[in-house]
């Protein structure tokens, strides 16, 4: 989970990151940027991580030598690790469907889609449910790319060079967020929320 907040350039910062749960297969980090002047929260992040065997690319235990390092850093929070989104759906909310295709410029060293060409295959999907008319309460596009406030990434499975996905895009009434899901044949892959400051709309 990402919260956004807006500072002029030449600000120092103050960086607070925190070990805040290790489980058997993940672990999850927080942070937190402020003006190094004052205690104004400007972004906060939380970050799961998953173990994945290589090989086989199935979730697999944390290491022993891992275990052994870092869990007694852990500030052993309460809070659960967050919920996903794979299960995430449109509903009676109308949405906008983009095809993808996953070309070689976009895979990474481990030989799969680089995690940060997903947000820019959801923003494409987000720019294209624009232009057909998707969002009313959004007027300007700029605000799309520049005005977001909120953001949340769930990075389901992987994709591969010569993929083609299925992007759909929809707004919830109610709350506003706006939700792309990337699937590949049907199954999810990665799923993003954004809210988009009303200010800016």
């Amino acid at each position: 989970f990402v919260k956004f907040g807006c500072v002029p350039f030449e600000y120092e910062f103050s960086v607070t990151s925190a070990l805040v749960k290790v489980g058997t297969t993940s672990f999850q980090l927080d942070h937190q940027l402020m003006p190094a002047s004052s205690n104004t929260e400007l972004f906060t992040s939380s970050l799961v991580c998953v173990c994945v065997d290589r090989a086989t690319r199935q979730v697999s235990p944390m290491p022993d030598w891992w275990m052994t390092k870092y869990k007694p850093l852990s500030l052993d929070s309460p809070q659960p690790l967050r919920v996903s989104f794979k299960d995430a759906k449109p509903g009676s909310c109308k949405a906008e469907h983009m095809s993808i295709q996953v070309y070689p410029s976009d895979i990474d060293f481990y030989g799969h889609v680089n995690n940060t060409v997903y947000m820019k295959y959801a923003n494409n999907s987000i720019l294209n449910a624009f232009n057909k008319g998707l969002f009313s309460n959004i007027k300007q596009r700029r605000a799309l790319e520049n005005a977001i406030k909120e953001i949340e990434l769930d990075f389901i499975t992987d994709a591969n060079e010569g993929d083609v996905l299925d992007a759909v895009t929809w707004q919830d009434s109610q709350s506003g967020h706006i939700w792309t899901k990337i699937s590949l044949a049907e199954k999810p892959v990665y799923v993003q929320r954004i809210l988009i400051d009303p200010v800016a709309v």
